[in-house]
C-alpha cells in the first residue's frame, strides 16, 4: 500500500491519495485552511466532510464531521476568561454535551455530560443523567489528583444511581500503596524497565516490549501473541503492524496520516478516523460513511458505557495505543487512564517551567487539563489543535503553556484596547465587545425574531423557525396574513446551482418554483472583513459562539422579506426605524437591530453605542 500527498504553495497538505490497498485511490481531498494556518475543512471519499469555525481570538468554535460527530465550543462559562473550553455542545446528540470547570491554576475540577452539563453550565434540571459520566476532581498543591468523585467510566465506576468516591495520598508525588522502582517507574506486579526507562515487561498483564534505537516501541507481545511495529521516520508514529498468521508473518493493520493526525486505518478495508479535539470522542466510518465504531471517554481517557465496538482498533485516547493490560503506549513512556496520570516520570528536562510550579510534577498528565491539551510523545504537552493531536499544517498556535498564555494576553490587549498606560498606577485600556458569559436562550431569540417580522413587515408573520447550524439548513417560515399562504426562506451556504446563480445576481435573493421559493445565504462572517453593525452593537448575542450563523440568517431574512414584500405589496415603503446601516440597500441591518434590541431588553443588557 502506498500513500502520497499534494501540497499548496505554502507547503500545506491539500490531498491525500493512495494505491495498492482495496482499490482506494483517495483518502482525503479539498483540504483548505484559514489565513492563520488552521484547518478550515476537508472532504472524505466516503461522503463525509469536516468543517470548522473559529472566533476572533483564533480559537475553534465548531468542529463538525457531517452527520457523524460534531461539537460547538464555548469558552466563557463559570466566569472563565482563560481561553479554556468550558462547554462543548454536541451537534448530533445532546446527551454527549460536556461542561468543564477549572481551578485557579487551570486544573480540571468538574466535568459533566448530557443534561447535567447543561444544568452545570447555564440551564436545566439536575438529576437527568443521560450522559456517559459526571465527575469532580481535587488536587494537592503539587498537582496530584487526591480525590475523584461522581459516576461513569471504567476509572470512576458506579452509574447514574450510584456515585463513587476515590481518594489517594502521595509521597514525593508517588501514589501511596503503589510500588515504584528507584527511578520512579510504576513497578507493582513486578513491572521491569530497561536502562533508558522504558517498560520491557509487565507479567501481570502478560506483556513484554522491545524498543528501537530511538526508544520507540518496535515489538509488543501480549499473552504470547507478538506484534511488530513499522514507524514513520518523520512522524515517529506507527504506519503498519505485522503479526504472525499460522505459518508466516504478515501485514495486519496500516495507518494513514495527514500531518501528525491519524486519518484512516487499513484493516480489512479502509476506515476513516474522526476525533473531536476537545472531548476526545472518536468515530470510525467505513467506505460508505457509516459509523462502525464509537468511542466515548471520560476527560482522562477511561472508557465509558457509551462505547460501541471500541476494540475495532487500538487508538482510543488521543494518539496513544491502548494495550490489553489497560495501559497506553505514549511513545516515550506509559500512561494510565485509570490513574489519570503517567506511570513513569517525565524524562525530558525541557518540560520544566520555572514560572509554573505545576510543571514540577513529573507524573501529571498535561498539568491536569486534559480538555485543552495533549501530550503526543509523553515528553511535552501542547495545545490540542482542531484536527486532533496536532495541526495538519506546519502552523501551530503554541506548544507550551506559557506561550499559550502569553499569546492569549497579546490577543486580549489587541482586542480590548491595550493593557493600559505606563503612568502610576497605569490604567487599563478600553474594553471592546466581549463574548457572552452564558448563551442567550434560543427561545428568547426566536420570539424576538418573530415579533420583529410582524413589526417591520405587518403583511407577514412567522410561521416557523429552524436556526441554521454551520451555515446550512436554516429555515424561516413566513405566512401572508391576508391570504394565509406560506413560504420558506431557506438559509443555506450551498443552495442548488440554479438558485445560486440568482443569489449571485440578486444580492442573496433567489427564486425557484419549488415549495421553498426564497433562498438566502447563511454563511458565517465571523472571519471575514464584513463586521456587520449588529455584531458591534449587540456582541453578547451576535458574537456568542455559534450565533454568527443565526445572526446571518436573521440578517438575510430581512433582505429576503424586503424583496418579498416589494414584489407582492409594491410600495413605496419608508425605511424601517433604527436601521443600523441606512446605506445597505435593504432591511437586513434593521432586522439585526430589532432582534438585538428585544433580546438585550429581555436579558437586561445594554447595547454598545
Amino acid at each position: 500500500a502506498q500513500v502520497s500527498y499534494a501540497y499548496d504553495k505554502s507547503g500545506r497538505v491539500t490531498t491525500v491519495n493512495g494505491s495498492g490497498y482495496y482499490g482506494v485511490s483517495n483518502y482525503a481531498s479539498s483540504l483548505t485552511y484559514r489565513a492563520f494556518g488552521a484547518v478550515k475543512g476537508m472532504n472524505y471519499p466516503n461522503g463525509r466532510s469536516l468543517s470548522t469555525a473559529y472566533d476572533r481570538r483564533l480559537r475553534p468554535t465548531t468542529w463538525n464531521v457531517s452527520s457523524v460527530l460534531g461539537y460547538n465550543y464555548n469558552y466563557d462559562y463559570f466566569n472563565e476568561h482563560t481561553g479554556r473550553v468550558t462547554y462543548a455542545g454536541s451537534i448530533y446528540d445532546p446527551s454527549l454535551d460536556r461542561s468543564y470547570e477549572y481551578d485557579n491554576v487551570g486544573r480540571l475540577v468538574i466535568s459533566h455530560s448530557g443534561a447535567e452539563a447543561r444544568a452545570h453550565a447555564y440551564s436545566g434540571q439536575w438529576g437527568t443523567t443521560d450522559g456517559p459520566y459526571s465527575h469532580g476532581y481535587e488536587y494537592d498543591v503539587w498537582g496530584n489528583l487526591t480525590r475523584r468523585y461522581g459516576w461513569g467510566g471504567d476509572a470512576q465506576g458506579g452509574d447514574s444511581a450510584h456515585s463513587t468516591d476515590i481518594t489517594r495520598s502521595y509521597t514525593n508525588n508517588r501514589i501511596n500503596g503503589v510500588v515504584y522502582d528507584a527511578a520512579g517507574n510504576f513497578a507493582s506486579n513486578v513491572a521491569i524497565y530497561d536502562v533508558t526507562g522504558q517498560q520491557v515487561s509487565y507479567p501481570a498483564g502478560g506483556m513484554t516490549h522491545s524498543y528501537d534505537g530511538d526508544g520507540l516501541r518496535a515489538k509488543k507481545t501480549e499473552n504470547g501473541a507478538a506484534t511488530y511495529y513499522l514507524r514513520s521516520s518523520v512522524l515517529g508514529q506507527v504506519v503498519a503492524e505485522i503479526n504472525w498468521f499460522s505459518v508466516a508473518w504478515g501485514w495486519n493493520r496500516g495507518y494513514v496520516y495527514v500531518g501528525a493526525q491519524l486519518l484512516a486505518v487499513q484493516q480489512g478495508g479502509v476506515n476513516w478516523m474522526h476525533e473531536d479535539p476537545v472531548t476526545k470522542s472518536k468515530r470510525v466510518t467505513n467506505s460508505s460513511g457509516a459509523i462502525v465504531s464509537t468511542i466515548e471517554l471520560d476527560p482522562w481517557g477511561a472508557s465509558t458505557s457509551r462505547n460501541v465496538n471500541s476494540a475495532f482498533q487500538p487508538r482510543k485516547f488521543t494518539s496513544y495505543t491502548n494495550d490489553l493490560d489497560g495501559g497506553d503506549d505514549a511513545m516515550m513512556r506509559r500512561y494510565g487512564s485509570n490513574w489519570s496520570r503517567f506511570s513513569q516520570p517525565d524524562p525530558y528536562d525541557g518540560s520544566y517551567d520555572l514560572s509554573n510550579p505545576q510543571s514540577f510534577n513529573r507524573y501529571a498528565y498535561v498539568q491536569n487539563d486534559p480538555v485543552n491539551f495533549v501530550d503526543p510523545s509523553g515528553l511535552k504537552f501542547m495545545l490540542a489543535c482542531t484536527m486532533g493531536n496536532d495541526c495538519i499544517s506546519t502552523y501551530t498556535w503554541a506548544s507550551r503553556y506559557d506561550e499559550f498564555e502569553a499569546f492569549l494576553r497579546w490577543i486580549d490587549s489587541k482586542e480590548r484596547g491595550g493593557i493600559g498606560g505606563s503612568g502610576d498606577p497605569g490604567g487599563r485600556g478600553g474594553r471592546g465587545p466581549r463574548i457572552a458569559d452564558k448563551p442567550i436562550d434560543p427561545n428568547v431569540t426566536k420570539q424576538a425574531f418573530s415579533d420583529c417580522i410582524s413589526e417591520l413587515y405587518p403583511q407577514y408573520a412567522m410561521a416557523g423557525f429552524v436556526p441554521t447550524t454551520s451555515g446550512t439548513n436554516g429555515v424561516t417560515r413566513i405566512r401572508d396574513v391576508k391570504t394565509g399562504q406560506q413560504a420558506d426562506i431557506v438559509s443555506d451556504s450551498s443552495p442548488p446551482p440554479a438558485v445560486a446563480k440568482d443569489l449571485l445576481k440578486n444580492n442573496a435573493r433567489g427564486a425557484t418554483p419549488v415549495n421553498n421559493p426564497y433562498w438566502t445565504y447563511a454563511i458565517s462572517f465571523a472571519n471575514s472583513a464584513e463586521n456587520r453593525p449588529g455584531e458591534k452593537r449587540y456582541p453578547e448575542l451576535f458574537l456568542a459562539p455559534g450565533m454568527d450563523y443565526v445572526r446571518t440568517q436573521i440578517h438575510e431574512a430581512g433582505v429576503a422579506l424586503t424583496f418579498i414584500r416589494n414584489t407582492h405589496y409594491p410600495g413605496p415603503w419608508a425605511p424601517p426605524p433604527n436601521n443600523l446601516d441606512p446605506n445597505h440597500g435593504d432591511d437586513g441591518p434593521a432586522m439585526e437591530d430589532c432582534v438585538g434590541r428585544k433580546v438585550y431588553a429581555k436579558v437586561g443588557l445594554t447595547p454598545i453605542l
